[in-house]
């Protein structure tokens, strides 16, 4: 049990302090976390703490500062102690209920946005497994003449995504059913876009995983069965039934999966697009459309960083 009279109360060196107790477990950023742990708690911007030098932390916010590094030590995810995470300019409640969003995920909206580059446009989105809503969501406020379908077969994850467009000025903006994939909307195609952050781990590949992913975040989310593949396969096998001739799929995938996924969608008669990389320079989404194949198969095709082009009509693409 650390005395409270031990640790420091002025901010900047009580997030110093948080910084040294998370290096000594090994954490990659150590300081960083303290920071965004105490600016939480604070309700401060992280920048703050280091203005805020005369005025000490009170002994009860210092208390929950050392229970969230403790957290944080024990492996708890850093977004899922502190509530949020930041997503394409806003920040998105996140819990154990659903996965929490990655930077990489922000291809989806970015290539979505560049198929539909008019802020004025009318288009008709469905989003598969949607988790805490971030992408179908972002979209809803880049694009507010959408009209935005959403399914996620875990109820929790749904009612993290309502609790979010609430949180976003959302409520009823986004229309989210329970279900598997495409089932809760049949009914409703077809659709210009639909976008999937799907599980795409293989099962022989979970015990590799951080611990920090593997112990908390929900394994449904993640999980794509043997070979990582069985989700995005019957995304695919369905999705140019569910769109409109010249729809448009994007599909984040593992970096590895780029050539199966690929001819994944070639088999399922859909036209390849071509593949995004993300900021590490990793195959990370993998676009198709409704129409004919503009490749036989897609061996040797040219990744390129923007393959969906800018504009318009979305011709002149591969």
């Amino acid at each position: 049990m650390i005395a409270l009279e031990s640790i420091p109360a002025i901010p900047a060196d009580l997030v110093r302090w948080g910084g040294r107790r998370l290096e000594a477990k090994g954490l990659l950023h150590p300081l960083r976390e303290s920071q965004l742990l105490l600016s939480s708690i604070l309700g401060l911007s992280p920048g703050m703490l280091f203005v805020e030098t005369f005025r000490p932390v009170a002994k009860s916010k210092i208390e929950k500062f050392v229970r969230s590094l403790d957290k944080r030590s024990s492996g708890i995810p850093l977004a899922y102690i502190v509530g949020e995470t930041g997503f394409y300019n806003h920040l998105f409640k996140t819990d154990r209920r659903a996965l929490i969003p990655r930077p990489d995920t922000e291809i989806i909206v970015e290539e979505a946005l560049k198929l539909f580059p008019d802020a004025g446009s009318r288009a008709r989105l469905l989003e598969l497994g949607c988790g805490c809503g971030n992408i179908c969501l972002s979209l809803a406020l880049e694009r507010p003449e959408w009209e935005i379908l959403a399914s996620d077969l875990s109820g929790d994850a749904l009612s993290l995504a309502r609790e979010n467009a609430l949180l976003l000025g959302l409520d009823g903006r986004v229309e989210f059913r329970p279900g598997d994939l495409f089932s809760p909307w049949e009914a409703a195609g077809p659709f210009d876009l639909i976008v999937s952050n799907p599980p795409y781990v293989p099962t022989w590949d979970w015990e590799r995983l951080a611990a920090e992913v593997r112990d908390f975040e929900p394994r449904i989310a993640l999980d794509g069965g043997k070979d990582g593949l069985a989700v995005i396969s019957r995304i695919l096998e369905k999705a140019g039934e569910m769109l409109f001739p010249g729809g448009w799929a994007l599909i984040e995938i593992d970096s590895k999966q780029a050539l199966p996924v690929a001819e994944l969608g070639l088999r399922a008669g859909l036209s390849f697009a071509g593949i995004v990389k993300d900021w590490a320079g990793r195959d990370r989404v993998v676009g198709f459309r409704r129409g004919r194949h503009p490749y036989p198969d897609p061996v040797g095709i040219p990744l390129r960083r923007d393959p969906f082009g800018k504009g318009a009509d979305h011709e002149g693409m591969l």
